[in-house]
C-alpha cells in the first residue's frame, strides 16, 4: 500500500510504501521558513546568560531532528523515553552549540 500524508500546513509529507516485506514511512519538510524565522529571532534578542530561565534558543525541524538522533544512533522513541534533563543535554551537545546547525539558533551564547 501507498499513500501521501501532508501536516495541516503543508510543510511536513509522510510516504507510506512497501519495502520488500517492510513497511516504511518517509518523513520529509520544508524547513526555510522556519530557518528565515529563526534568523529573525536571532539578530533580535540579546545574548543567552545562564541566569536566564526558560530562554528561547532554538527551533529544530523534526524531521532534521529525527536525522541527527539516526546519526547518533537513537531512535525517536528512544529520545522521547529520555529523561527531559538527558534530552536537552543531548540537544545541547549534537545541535545547538554545534555550528554545523547554526541556522536552527534564536539566540547567541553557548548553552
Amino acid at each position: 500500500m501507498d499513500g501521501l500524508l501532508y501536516d495541516w500546513d503543508g510543510t511536513i509529507a509522510r510516504r507510506f510504501h512497501r519495502d520488500g516485506d517492510r513497511n516504511v514511512v518517509s518523513v520529509t519538510g520544508d524547513a526555510q521558513p522556519l530557518i528565515d524565522d529563526n534568523k529573525k529571532r536571532f539578530n533580535g534578542v540579546e545574548e543567552y546568560r545562564p541566569n536566564m530561565v526558560g530562554k528561547h534558543v532554538a527551533r529544530i525541524p523534526v524531521t532534521e531532528l529525527a536525522n541527527i538522533l539516526g546519526k547518533n544512533g537513537i531512535t525517536m522513541h528512544q529520545y522521547m523515553r529520555m529523561a527531559k534533563a538527558d534530552q536537552r543535554a543531548f540537544l545541547a551537545k549534537h545541535i545547538v552549540n554545534n555550528a554545523d546547525y547554526r541556522h536552527f539558533r534564536t539566540a547567541p551564547g553557548y548553552f
